[in-house]
């Protein structure tokens, strides 16, 4: 969670990665918004939506309205252990370039 946290942080601190990672979304989204609901099967998502994609997680694709995303903290969260990177760069490697990308500049 904190790494998720500090990601949210980067994003809205830096306009280059904020908007980088709307781009990700939106290169990426496979139609119009859909309720996360619909997209995980998880009633406790009520009203938030996303673009839906092949991401590691449907939240991946879910932009605010104030222009953040989810791309950069749902990414990060995968580099908190051996597994769950080595599943991240199998499974979306894309979307793991992008988050080395981000920490690198």
């Amino acid at each position: 969670m904190m790494f998720h946290e500090m990601a949210h942080h980067i994003e809205f601190e830096s306009p280059t990665a904020k908007l980088a990672a709307r781009h990700f979304v939106g290169s990426r989204a496979n139609g119009i918004e859909k309720p996360l609901s619909e997209l995980t099967g998880n009633v406790m998502y009520r009203s938030e939506k996303a673009f839906p994609d092949k991401f590691i997680h449907p939240y991946v694709g879910k932009v605010y309205s104030n222009g953040l995303t989810e791309v950069l903290s749902m990414g990060i969260e995968q580099f908190t252990s051996k597994k769950k990177l080595t599943e991240f760069m199998k499974k979306d490697r894309e979307h793991f370039v992008f988050v080395l990308g981000v920490l690198k500049s």
